[in-house]
C-alpha cells in the first residue's frame, strides 16, 4: 500500500511508502486515481478507477476503470465497471451500472442508473435522466430529458425535453422534441414527432412522424402513422386511422373504423361510448353520445347526430336564427 496523510492507494506493493496523493484522497486498486496532482476528497476503488484525475475533487468511482477519463470534472459519482469511463471535464453526474454513462464527456448533472444507461452516444447534453438498461443510451447533445425503464428513449441522440416512462416508451425517438409518453411500448415507433402525449398500453405504437397528438388509453390511436393533431381518450378510440388529422375521439372505441388513405383533415368529433365507431372515410361529423352515428360509414357532415338509447336512434334537431330587428 502506497499511503498519504489520510488517503490509500493499492499498488500490489508490500509495505507502506510515503505517496505524492493529495489530502483527503482515498484510492484502492492497481492505478487508481494514477495520475491526481491537486485534486482533493476523490474515492476511487477498482483497477484505474479515476486513472486521469489530476485537478478534479470530490469523485467517487467504484469499479474497473471507472471515472477512467475524468481530468478536471468535480462531484461525479460512478460505480460500475466503466461506469462514466469518458467523462472528462463534467460535473455533478450520476452513473450506476457496467458500462453507464461510459461515454459522457463534458455533459453535467446526468443521472444514468442500469447496464448501458447513456452508455453508448457521446454525451454533452446537460440534466438527462435515464433508469433501466439502455435507457438513453445513444443520446449526444439532446439535453433534459427523462427515461425510465428499458430501452426507454434509447435511440434519442439530438432531441430534448422528451419524458418516457415505460419499457421502450419513445424507443425509436431520434429528434423528436416535447414528447410525453407513458405505458408499455407507448410511442414506441416515434421518430422525429413533436409535441405528442402518450398515456397507456401501446399508445400510438405506429406513430412515427405525426405531431401535436394527444392518446390516452390502452391501444388508443394505434395505428396512427403521420397523423396530426388528434385527440384519442379511451380503450382503442381512434384505433384504425393511419393518416387522419385534427379529430376528436373520447370513448371506448370512439372513431374506432375511421381510417384515410392519404393525409386528411377530417374534423370529425365522436364522444361517448363507440361513437362514430363504423365511420370510416367521412368528414366533418360531430357525433355525442354512446354509439351516435353507428350508421354512418361515408357520410359527411352530419353535425349532430346524437343516439340516445336504444330504441332511439337519433333526434332531429332545429337551428334557430334569432334576427336582431
Amino acid at each position: 500500500f502506497f499511503q498519504a496523510e489520510d488517503g490509500i492507494r493499492d499498488t500490489s506493493v508490500t509495505g507502506v511508502q510515503t505517496c505524492a496523493l493529495p489530502i483527503s484522497n482515498t484510492a484502492v486498486g492497481r492505478e487508481s486515481s494514477g495520475s491526481v496532482t491537486t485534486g482533493v476528497q476523490n474515492t476511487t476503488v477498482g483497477y484505474r478507477s479515476g486513472y486521469n484525475l489530476t485537478t478534479s475533487s470530490s469523485n467517487t468511482a467504484v469499479g474497473y476503470s471507472a471515472l477512467f477519463t475524468a481530468t478536471t470534472g468535480t462531484a461525479n459519482t460512478a460505480i460500475g465497471t466503466d461506469a462514466g469511463e469518458d467523462i472528462t471535464t463534467g460535473n455533478r453526474n450520476t452513473v450506476v451500472g457496467n458500462i453507464a454513462g461510459s461515454n459522457i464527456t463534458t455533459a453535467d448533472d446526468a443521472t444514468m442508473i442500469g447496464y448501458g444507461a447513456g452508455g453508448t452516444g457521446v454525451m454533452t447534453g446537460h440534466d438527462n435522466t435515464g433508469v433501466g438498461v439502455q435507457a438513453l443510451a445513444n443520446t449526444t447533445s439532446g439535453a433534459s430529458n427523462t427515461a425510465v425503464g428499458r430501452n426507454s428513449l434509447e435511440a434519442n441522440t439530438t432531441a430534448s425535453s422528451n419524458t418516457a416512462v415505460g419499457y421502450a416508451s419513445l424507443g425509436a425517438n431520434t429528434t423528436g422534441t416535447r414528447n410525453a409518453a407513458l405505458g408499455y411500448q407507448s410511442g414506441v415507433a416515434t421518430t422525429t414527432a413533436t409535441d405528442n402525449t402518450y398515456l397507456g398500453y401501446a399508445v400510438g405504437e405506429a406513430l412515427t412522424t405525426g405531431g401535436s397528438n394527444t392518446l390516452v388509453g390502452s391501444k388508443a390511436g394505434q395505428s396512427l402513422t403521420t397523423g396530426n393533431s388528434n385527440v384519442a381518450i379511451g380503450v382503442e378510440a381512434l384505433d384504425a386511422d393511419t393518416l387522419g388529422d385534427r379529430n376528436v375521439a373520447i370513448g371506448n372505441s370512439a372513431l374506432g373504423a375511421q381510417n384515410f388513405t392519404s393525409s386528411t383533415d377530417a374534423y370529425n368529433v365522436a364522444i361517448g361510448h363507440s361513437a362514430g365507431a363504423a365511420v370510416t372515410t367521412g368528414v366533418q361529423n360531430t357525433l355525442i353520445g354512446g354509439l351516435a352515428g353507428d350508421g354512418l360509414q361515408d357520410a359527411d357532415r352530419d353535425r349532430k347526430s346524437t343516439r340516445l338509447n336504444s330504441s332511439h336512434r337519433c333526434i332531429s334537431y332545429a337551428v334557430f336564427c334569432l334576427k336582431k330587428k
